[in-house]
């Protein structure tokens, strides 16, 4: 009589023959794709032959099969089309002894190490950080479940914040507890604002004096040579440039501690007919800086956002706040990095609507840390931030009133709005 043994890695199957055809089969996992070999050891044999055949289990298909037909030591190769492939051992003759060895994969194998890792609770939550790699606290209300994002806290079992926004009197049109603008799968809510700000340090005679402070941001801005979807002409984007560097720093203004300020904007074009307008303004609102500042009533540093995106909407409108649940046209909108522009400015001077929504931009810090001021109404401010007064005549609705300055108000919140990081040295 003879007898087989099937092997595969820590497995095996032994079985024994007392007629031709008699054998046995082992299913094993298998990687699709993945090659297998293994090595055939036939002894003891009498007569006739032992034959090895690997056969796909989904699909029947027979991938590899070899005969041993004396002592021998032979191969089985086959390379797998699922996810379980069945070895059989059929003997061709009543007397014989068959051994197949371990089938290895093909490929690198891993040794086992050890991974260190903080456990933030006793019940074993070993990761700290959860939904866009924000802090758990486990000791709120259970593992998972709550999110520091500084500026709020994150209730993950009703996908809300448990705390109004600190910005709301700023987006009306949203709810005071809406969190990510209301998608997630697009948006991130960080947990800092807006701009960043800085002094300049000169070394004169061995020491560091500060020179003047700087406020700083980067403009994406979109641009084509044609000005299509929603970018501005090559001679567009220049004027626009040029108008927002000299209307900025036109007046001259100074800190708390009388350095001069200098408005900063670094200009980055990008054509939106090669890269979407969405997918930048979503990389660039993950673009931030850990500040000097702190978090409003904590004491966690305050990251803020160092850009914004520019480009044109046509026709754009806005929820009129004097009319629930009817739109009105604007001439821009400021959405943490995400500044839309209406071509269509009407009677207002030229650029001025650019000039307006980066005000918007460096003040959405206000208020929200513990060493800016409180908010207030942007279009308080005077300036370029005044909508001017609209009245109706007979010949339609007349606008007076506009003035394309950064007024001194709106000039002194910015100052003390945006978030401070470390100096640096001056060229």
């Amino acid at each position: 009589m003879g007898s087989g043994i099937i092997t595969f890695g820590d497995r095996s199957m032994t079985t024994s023959a007392t007629s031709i055809g008699d054998g046995a089969s082992m299913d094993v996992s298998t990687i699709s794709g993945t090659p297998y070999s293994g090595s055939i050891t036939a002894s003891g044999m009498t007569g006739g032959s032992w034959t090895a055949t690997a056969i796909d289990i989904t699909s029947s298909t027979i991938l590899a099969a070899t005969t041993i037909a004396q002592p021998q030591t032979a191969t089985l190769n086959f390379t797998a089309i699922g996810p379980s492939t069945r070895v059989t051992l059929t003997a061709t003759a009543a007397s014989s002894t068959f051994t197949i060895t371990a089938i290895p994969l093909n490929f690198t194998t891993w040794t086992a190490g050890t991974i260190v890792t903080t456990v933030c609770s006793k019940d074993g939550d070993a990761y700290r950080y959860g939904f866009n790699g924000k802090l758990k606290d486990n000791e709120w209300s259970g593992i998972g479940n709550h999110l520091d994002y500084g500026a709020r806290n994150y209730d993950a079992r009703i996908g809300r914040p448990i705390s109004t926004d600190p910005l709301t009197n700023k987006f009306p049109m949203l709810s005071p507890y809406q969190f990510f603008n209301d998608n997630p799968v697009e948006n991130v809510d960080l947990d800092g604002r807006e701009g960043i700000s800085y002094r300049l340090i000169k070394n004169v005679n061995g020491h560091d004096i500060p020179v003047a402070r700087v406020i700083e941001a980067d403009v994406y801005i979109a641009v084509n040579k044609k000005g299509r979807a929603g970018a501005y002409s090559e001679k567009e984007a220049a004027k626009v440039e040029a108008s927002m560097v000299s209307k900025f720093n036109e007046h001259g203004y100074k800190d708390e501690s009388g350095l001069p300020v200098t408005f900063k904007f670094n200009f980055k074009a990008f054509d939106p007919e090669s890269i979407k307008t969405d997918n930048k303004v979503n990389d660039v609102s993950r673009e931030v800086a850990v500040t000097q500042y702190t978090v409003k009533g904590t004491d966690v540093p305050f990251k803020s956002r160092t850009g914004f995106v520019m480009y044109n909407v046509p026709g754009l409108k806005d929820e009129d706040p004097n009319h629930p649940g009817k739109l009105r046209p604007v001439n821009g909108i400021t959405t943490g990095s995400d500044m839309k522009i209406n071509p269509a400015r009407g009677i207002y001077p030229e650029y001025q609507a650019e000039s307006h929504e980066a005000t918007h931009f460096f003040l959405q810090a206000a208020g929200a840390s513990n060493e800016s001021p409180d908010a207030v109404d942007d279009h308080s401010l005077g300036g370029w931030m005044h909508y001017g007064t609209r009245t109706l005549t007979d010949d339609g609705v007349k606008v007076s009133g506009v003035d394309n300055n950064f007024s001194p108000e709106a000039a002194q919140q910015v100052i003390k709005s945006v978030p401070r990081v470390e100096d640096r040295k001056s060229n």
